[in-house]
């Protein structure tokens, strides 16, 4: 059975915040290019898109189709 969990990314620089949809604790490098596109859409910015304190901790897989693996945070902020 495939796990599905709704998660919220923020970057602290712009004051955003946006949603994503892990499968079974991935999420899809589609959703991570949305997301990124919503929480900052200013060209070179210096910001890094998702940036400070976060619920989840991301992960490169290396994988370019599942990009993101996320990973619960046991103490809770960086």
């Amino acid at each position: 059975m495939t796990t599905r969990r709704t998660i919220t990314l923020r970057n602290n620089f712009h004051n955003t915040e946006a949603k994503a949809i892990a499968l079974d604790g991935v999420i899809s490098d589609r959703a991570m290019k949305r997301v990124e596109r919503k929480l900052c859409g200013v060209p070179n910015c210096p910001c890094g898109a998702v940036c400070g304190p976060q619920e989840v901790k991301l992960v490169s897989t290396g994988i370019a189709e599942e990009q993101r693996i996320v990973e619960t945070r046991k103490e809770g902020r960086q």
